[in-house]
């Protein structure tokens, strides 16, 4: 069963803790085999993390659920945060060196947390935030099965993933959207029979959780181990055919500052690599996920996907920062899928 990359935000640590927590994700990671035997986790910016570490003995002070991090942690990490509500976050999260946090009044009872000198404290850790992620990894899971069968796929049919009796996930391809029922594992889907059935048997229980197969593709991509980006994008100019038609929880400012870049006009890779300097290591998965989800090309298209024009309220060709003045939120994936599991 292939694994997907997760990733990691790291809170109040400063550089000796962070290099600490590097260290043991690489150990980790080295016992993985190559990803078959449980996820690979990376060390990415906070604002775009799948789960947190929050380091106590990096607060300076706390009142109720609210943590305010030491300002000498600024000078290592400038966009770290002045301090965090541990009851508003929405990733799964574990907390170190709790003595130090009682000792300033923070009950952290009710928390996960973790001992970076201890082995077993963080494998404890990171198998709970595995375990919160299961939808995000299931989808993801289903997107290489899909992606694996889908010179089999019929447009026209709906497909039933079943075990043992039990619906996993509809397939419904004619609507371009899946059904997964809550609790299902990523080995299940791995081994689901895949039943094909006439698209009007595409109802679901009303517990399942919906999402399309544009979200499916893009969880893939920006979680895939290995990037698969046609290399006609490394050399051609790219073209934008519509903003990814997935939900906003999905999408970090990096996206909209590349998608904006695009609309401006046509652009190369190269040029891309220029304009992104902070953020090059993910220009290559941000395209593949555009890619995989039909918004670019390296042709120049009149119209987009055949659309003659926008619908009102159809904000498919708008600038992602547009959308953001009009209120759209940039959440996380993992929030949004726990509340629905």
């Amino acid at each position: 069963m292939k694994h997907p990359l997760l990733y990691l935000g790291l809170m109040g640590f400063d550089a000796a803790s962070e290099a600490a927590a590097r260290r043991w994700l690489t150990t980790y990671a080295s016992q993985a085999k190559g990803g078959d035997e449980h996820p690979i986790w990376q060390v990415v910016d906070f604002r775009e993390a799948d789960a947190l570490l929050i380091r106590g003995a990096g607060v300076a002070q706390g009142f109720g659920t609210h943590l305010q991090f030491s300002p000498d942690l600024q000078d290592a990490h400038p966009n770290a945060p002045l301090g965090v509500d541990l009851a508003a976050m929405k990733l799964p999260f574990a907390i170190g060196d709790t003595a130090h946090l009682q000792a300033l009044g923070i009950d952290t009872k009710d928390s996960h947390c973790f001992n970076l000198q201890q082995d077993a404290s963080m494998l404890k850790a990171v198998q709970h935030f595995e375990t919160v992620l299961r939808p995000l990894r299931s989808l993801y899971s289903l997107a290489v099965e899909l992606t694996e069968r889908r010179q089999e796929l019929d447009k026209d049919h709906t497909y039933h993933l079943e075990r043992n009796g039990n619906l996993d996930a509809i397939i419904d391809v004619p609507k371009r959207r899946v059904l997964l029922r809550p609790g299902t594992r990523p080995v299940d889907i791995c081994e689901d029979a895949w039943l094909a059935r006439p698209r009007s048997a595409n109802f679901a229980p009303s517990n399942f959780m919906e999402c399309s197969l544009d979200e499916v593709g893009w969880v893939f991509a920006t979680h895939c181990m290995d990037i698969e980006l046609p290399k006609r994008y490394r050399s051609k100019p790219i073209h934008i055919l519509h903003n990814p038609r997935v939900r906003s929880s999905l999408l970090y400012p990096r996206h909209a500052i590349l998608i904006d870049q695009l609309w401006h006009h046509p652009t190369s890779f190269e040029q891309l690599q220029k304009l992104r300097t902070e953020q090059d290591d993910w220009l290559e998965r941000d395209l593949y996920a555009l890619y995989l989800t039909r918004c670019i090309s390296t042709q120049q298209a009149t119209t987009h996907d055949g659309e003659a024009s926008s619908l009102p309220g159809d904000f498919s060709h708008t600038s992602p920062w547009m959308l953001q003045r009009l209120g759209k939120r940039m959440n996380t994936l993992a929030g949004e899928l726990q509340s629905l599991f």
